[in-house]
């Protein structure tokens, strides 16, 4: 479909540029994203909308943001038409959040073509402000591994001393007068594209869109991220601008094409069904789409795969590429963790391999003596029955592992037997999103000699809260080590609360006395929450604090006591 006119960007941000602040909710980057794609959109679309209407595309822009019932907005004074809930009800899309997934947007591509059918302006602006939304969304810079930890984390929570950088949300370059040009380029590149003539396969295409968004998005994560270094050159700050600027333009010209896409087919007054062989042909596609996504996709991972070494024994480190969002097999922190870990390991001349979680599930782990130890960054753990039972062989042929938990699964023979899940109030990290733990400024934890002499003498507090009151990347560990009498468990750090000591590190030795396996919390190695430095020189390479970087050194250390490099 051809675009029949083109409005210029500059002349829309000037707009923009008068209205009030007190207009935009979070994230205004989702109302100059949605007001841009009006304007890539064919003249025959816009004019579905009177101009009233369209601004509803805008001020509707954060709806898929929200939780609430759809059959509870008509108090919000937003009434959802009982034909378009009959379908959200079918397709069991609950709330407007739902809209995210793959399955809500195909549904959101189908409302859009009907209520094009139904020539229902104001149902048309509600449709394709949600596209607008769930596509910027997959390709928004605050939503890439490397740059949602050091928004939410570095920079929002622990008030880390960073470089002002150009910002992640797309209205903090759509105001600048400087970028607008960036953008009207971009703009002007943009053709919106009818997904497909055929409907089954229009609508796989639009559940696929977010794999693809995501790729685009994190492969631009570490370039923005450099703007944020201490003393960022004129090209990097450059580079970063033009990154932001595709982000956003990008995110407004795949929405464009599912428009198009609704209203090709509203022409043509097809009834679209989003059907069980439709959603069948979409797991298939998607899982051989993740099956070949490069892990150098994911750009802080990038430099370090030129760095890792694959010739002789090497310390392995478990990964997963991003899939869309905070999706994942492993903790959405773990991607940045992991980067951190390995930087650490490059700069201290240990040698360091990549591990990729596909490859775990799909073939044995490498031998212990080409990798004699695994460091896994857990999260949730939700790994197939093929990987545990590698992972299980691996250890039992002699390999050692570093577990930084998040959940074990039941993967660490004695030690897992002896974790135990501690009461939500006596964790030092809340396992609620956005909550604080009532304990987090006052426990104190304390490192066994076994692990290193150095920590052994002092306690430590947690310098900044790790419990951020947004974001994904917060370092949850529900679990303690409850008291036993096995000598083969050896507890290598506990928490003080109240005069009252809990062990919640600890390692299991082999039959020789020789430690295999170290079980660590992952808020004892998260970055910068029990250190007390304040600046980061390079966002864009992340890795350990002193703390971190001690605990990490030191119990790789104790797992090699005949160290092969």
């Amino acid at each position: 479909m051809r675009l029949l006119e083109r409005v210029s960007v500059l002349a829309v941000f000037s707009v923009v540029l008068l209205q009030s602040e007190a207009l935009f909710a979070w994230g205004p980057g989702h109302d100059h994203v949605n007001r841009l794609g009006l304007t890539i959109l064919p003249a025959e679309i816009r004019d579905q909308l009177p101009d009233d209407v369209k601004e509803k595309v805008v001020r509707l822009s954060h709806v898929p943001d929200d939780f609430t019932p759809w059959d509870k907005w008509s108090e919000q004074g937003l009434t959802i038409a009982p034909a378009d809930m009959k379908l959200l009800n079918a397709y069991k899309v609950k709330h407007p959040y739902a809209l995210h997934s793959a399955k809500g947007q195909a549904a959101n591509l189908i409302l859009l073509s009907n209520a094009f059918k139904d020539k229902s302006p104001e149902r048309i602006a509600l449709w394709m402000a949600c596209l607008f939304h769930t596509h910027a969304d997959e390709a928004a810079a605050n939503h890439d591994p490397l740059l949602h930890y050091m928004h939410y984390a570095f920079k929002g929570g622990y008030k880390i001393k960073l470089g002002k950088g150009i910002g992640l949300d797309f209205a903090n370059i759509a105001r600048e007068e400087d970028s607008q040009a960036i953008i009207q380029a971009l703009l002007d590149s943009a053709e919106p594209t009818v997904l497909s003539d055929q409907a089954d396969e229009a609508l796989v295409n639009v559940m696929m869109s977010g794999l693809a968004d995501n790729a685009y998005l994190t492969r631009r994560g570490s370039t923005i991220a450099a703007s944020y270094a201490q003393n960022p050159s004129n090209k990097t700050l450059e580079e970063a601008r033009k990154a932001l600027a595709e982000l956003g333009v990008y995110g407004a010209a795949r929405a464009a094409d599912s428009i198009v896409t609704a209203w090709h087919f509203a022409q043509m007054n097809a009834d679209l069904e989003l059907t069980e062989e439709i959603e069948s042909e979409y797991a298939k596609r998607k899982a051989e789409y993740l099956k070949h996504r490069p892990l150098a996709d994911d750009s802080l991972f990038t430099e370090l795969l030129k760095a890792e070494t694959r010739e002789r024994p090497a310390i392995g480190v478990l990964v997963e590429p991003s899939i869309s969002m905070n999706k994942g097999k492993l903790a959405f922190s773990s991607k940045l963790l992991s980067a951190s870990i390995m930087r650490t390991f490059l700069h201290a001349g240990t040698p360091f391999r990549f591990v990729d979680i596909r490859d775990l599930e799909s073939k044995p782990l490498p031998s212990p003596e080409e990798m004699p130890l695994l460091v896994v960054c857990a999260g949730k753990f939700y790994v197939s029955e093929p990987g545990r039972k590698h992972l299980t062989a691996y250890l039992e042929a002699g390999g050692k592992v570093t577990w930084i938990g998040g959940e074990h699964k039941n993967m660490l023979g004695k030690l897992s037997e002896c974790l135990e899940k501690a009461d939500g109030d006596r964790l030092p990290v809340s396992l609620k999103y956005g909550k604080q733990s009532p304990i987090w400024e006052t426990v104190r934890f304390r490192f066994d000699k076994n692990l290193s002499q150095d920590l052994a003498e002092n306690e430590y507090g947690f310098t900044r809260s790790p419990n951020t009151k947004a974001g994904w990347q917060v370092p949850k560990c529900p679990y303690v080590i409850k008291a036993t009498d096995d000598s083969d468990i050896v507890i290598l750090a506990s928490m003080r609360v109240d005069q009252q000591q809990t062990p919640i590190a600890g390692a299991l030795l082999d039959s020789k006395g020789k430690a295999q396996i170290v079980f660590l919390p992952e808020y004892l190695v998260a970055p910068y929450v029990l250190s007390d430095e304040d600046s980061i020189a390079d966002p864009a390479r992340p890795k350990l604090d002193k703390v971190g970087r001690e605990i990490m050194m030191s119990s790789v250390e104790l797992l090699s006591s005949s160290n092969p490099w």
